[in-house]
């Protein structure tokens, strides 16, 4: 607050002393808060914001979308100098370009990502993840060559798969495709589900620190899908886009969720 009301004073080109007399305060007073030493009053604020034009969002660091910025100003004077015919003029230029703005950013919201299952059990890098009983949910996720073959993204868990997958990774998976010596393959064992890569009738982790063991698909080893490749962080719909999708594919979140049942 100090900092501000230093620097709207200067703007004012209003003096310490000055403005110490317009508030009936002493100098001293001022300094203290202007190097936040102390703060003025309630009543003392009313009349800083009134002398300096200090808008009480600036003084509060408060963000404030409802002040108008200089462009906008502009615009809302130049609306009320318009006649009647003039105005109606503007608000339907204004709607038109907002609506085919929005429009454009719909379209090409709904051009870019998809819906992909989200598995609810991650994939161990390790000797196995339990598998969760939770139900299976949905991401938005960029459509691309992998996503678009892809049936779903898995979390990886653990070290075993390293320096090629790592811990909190999300690989896309294929399920029901036939696995080929040397493809990383997600599977379920007796102790969980894992991410190994294969070779001939066994399952290898990658990094030597953590070894698999001797198992083969004899030992309740099922592969389940092949990894088709690491899910770019940057894949995965923002926060501000996700929301917006739920509405754009709310028909496909509806089947989603008819399919599957929590």
């Amino acid at each position: 607050m100090g900092s501000v009301i230093r620097s709207y004073r200067l703007k004012a080109e209003i003096g310490t002393q000055q403005l110490a007399d317009m508030l009936h305060v002493s100098r001293g007073t001022i300094l203290h808060w202007e190097t936040d030493q102390n703060r003025p009053s309630v009543d003392q604020i009313r009349d800083l914001v009134e002398y300096l034009n200090i808008p009480l969002n600036t003084l509060f660091n408060i963000k404030d979308d409802f002040t108008p910025t200089g462009p906008e100003v502009r615009i809302i004077n130049w609306y009320r100098q318009a006649s009647d015919v003039g105005k109606k003029i503007i608000e339907h230029m204004a709607e038109t370009v907002v609506t085919d703005e929005l429009d454009a950013r719909d379209r090409r919201l709904t051009e870019t990502y998809k819906i992909i299952t989200d598995e609810p059990t991650d994939v161990a890098a390790g000797t196995g993840n339990p598998f969760s009983q939770a139900g299976r949910k949905y991401r938005f996720i960029r459509k691309s060559e992998l996503s678009n073959y892809a049936d779903a993204i898995i979390r990886v868990s653990g070290r075993s798969m390293e320096d090629k997958y790592h811990d909190g990774d999300y690989v896309y998976v294929k399920y029901g495709v036939s696995a080929h010596d040397g493809d990383d393959v997600v599977c379920s064992t007796a102790d969980g589900a894992v991410i190994k890569r294969k070779m001939g009738n066994k399952i290898y982790s990658l990094n030597k620190d953590f070894p698999f063991g001797e198992k083969s698909e004899d030992d309740f080893v099922k592969i389940e899908g092949v990894v088709l490749g690491i899910v770019d962080p940057d894949d995965f719909a923002s926060k501000e886009n996700a929301v917006l999708l739920e509405d754009l594919l709310a028909d496909q979140i509806r089947e989603f969720e008819r399919n599957n049942p929590n």
